[in-house]
């Protein structure tokens, strides 16, 4: 996203495409054995995950990323951690560009039956142009500093 175009093109120049005949998908909440096997092997002792450092990479294996519910990485184990983690190691895969990764909060939706729920959105703070929904609905702000709004109903 950030990368020059030449940071860009050098990338490119160096990309291949490897065919392996196999796609790896995991989902749930917990490790799964392959992720404890490789965890195990890399002498890390929480076997909850692979043990990351701040830019997704695998402590004590050499180019390579965990993201999600295979990564140990402080951050929630949410889809929306997840996804978020996915485009930055994409990116860093195919910019050539290590950064740290940055999570954006964007907001809690929880189910409370058939017709009903609550949602948590984070608001953009940072600009005075910006139309948060909550104040449209008047969603009282809630939480140790007002810093939330939440409706429920």
């Amino acid at each position: 996203r950030d990368a020059t175009p030449e940071q860009t093109a050098e990338a490119a120049a160096r990309s291949f495409r490897e065919e392996t005949g196999a796609l790896v998908w995991a989902a749930g909440i917990g490790a799964r054995p392959l992720v404890t096997k490789l965890a195990e092997s890399l002498g890390q002792s929480d076997l909850r995950g692979l043990k990351v450092d701040k830019r997704m990479r695998v402590v004590g294996a050499e180019d390579v990323y965990a993201i999600g519910d295979a990564a140990l990485s402080g951050f929630p184990p949410t889809a929306q951690v997840a996804a978020q983690q996915g485009k930055h190691v994409g990116r860093a895969i195919r910019d050539g560009r290590d950064s740290e990764f940055v999570y954006r909060h964007a907001g809690s939706l929880c189910c409370l039956g058939s017709d009903d729920g609550i949602a948590q959105l984070a608001s953009s703070s940072s600009s005075s142009s910006y139309f948060n929904v909550w104040d449209f609905v008047g969603a009282p702000p809630v939480g140790p500093n007002d810093e939330h709004r939440a409706v429920t109903g």
